[in-house]
C-alpha cells in the first residue's frame, strides 16, 4: 500500500529452479521474535531452489506502536464474513492474492504464544498448530527434528485445531498446508528468535531445501 501509513516491505527470493512455492508470514508486531528473525532471514539468506515470499512486518502502524493489533487482527481477516472494508481488509487481502498470483503451495504462520500448550486451551505456547488431520504426520516428524535441537523443557507440540478465520484456515479451505508456529512469549527474546530459526530450518529441510548467503 505504497503512499500511505500502511505502506510496508515484503520480500520475494525466486530461484527459477523446481521447489516447493513458500509464504512465510508474521502477522502480529508484538510479537518480536517473529518479525525480527524473519527480517533477519530475508536479508541474509536465500533458497537453493523454489520459491519464497516473506513478509516480516506487515501492518506498518501496528510496529510503529509495538501492538498486536491495529484497527483489526490481520491474522483473523482470513474469512470473508470478517470484511468490513478497513485497511487491514486490504492488507489480508494482499496476502490472499499473493497465494493465487505465486501459485503458493506451503505457508508458515509465525507467532508467540501464551506458555506452553499442555492441553489447555488458554496456553499456545511452544506448539505447531494445524488445521487438518492430514498435516499431523509432516507436523511430528518437523517437530520431533525440532526437539532434539532445544531444551527438553521447552519441547514443541501439534495441536490440530480448527482456527477460523485465520491464514492456516484461509489455507486449508484451498488445500494449501499451513502450519501455525507458536514460540512461547516468556521466553528471552534471544531464545525465540534461536527457535524461530530452527523451526524454519527443520520445515526447508522437510521441503528438501537448503538456504544459502545472500551475494
Amino acid at each position: 500500500m505504497p503512499g500511505t501509513d500502511f505502506a510496508t516491505w515484503y520480500y520475494i527470493a525466486d530461484t527459477g529452479k523446481p521447489g516447493p512455492r513458500i509464504l512465510i508470514f508474521a502477522p502480529h508486531s508484538d510479537e518480536q521474535s517473529a518479525g525480527e528473525y524473519l527480517e533477519s532471514f530475508v536479508k541474509t539468506l536465500v533458497p537453493d531452489r523454489g520459491f519464497v515470499i516473506a513478509c516480516p512486518w506487515p501492518v506498518a502502524p501496528a510496529r510503529r506502536i509495538n501492538s498486536r493489533l491495529y484497527i483489526e487482527d490481520i491474522n483473523r481477516q482470513f474469512g470473508s464474513r470478517r470484511d468490513n472494508y478497513t485497511a487491514i481488509d486490504l492488507l489480508s487481502h494482499h496476502v490472499r492474492r499473493w497465494m493465487e498470483l505465486y501459485n503458493i503451495n506451503f505457508v508458515l504462520n509465525l507467532h508467540e504464544g501464551w506458555k506452553q500448550f499442555r492441553n489447555d486451551w488458554n496456553e499456545y505456547g511452544q506448539s505447531f498448530f494445524i488445521d487438518i488431520p492430514e498435516l499431523i504426520p509432516m507436523a511430528e516428524r518437523v517437530v520431533g527434528r525440532v526437539n532434539l535441537r532445544i531444551w527438553a523443557q521447552n519441547r514443541f507440540v501439534v495441536v490440530q485445531q480448527p482456527m477460523p478465520d485465520t491464514l492456516t484456515w484461509y489455507c486449508a479451505t484451498r488445500g494449501v498446508p499451513a502450519f501455525g508456529i507458536e514460540i512461547e512469549r516468556g521466553l528471552p527474546l534471544q531464545t525465540k528468535i534461536v527457535y524461530q530459526r530452527i523451526v524454519l530450518e527443520e520445515f526447508f529441510r522437510e521441503l528438501g531445501i537448503r538456504t544459502v548467503q545472500r551475494r
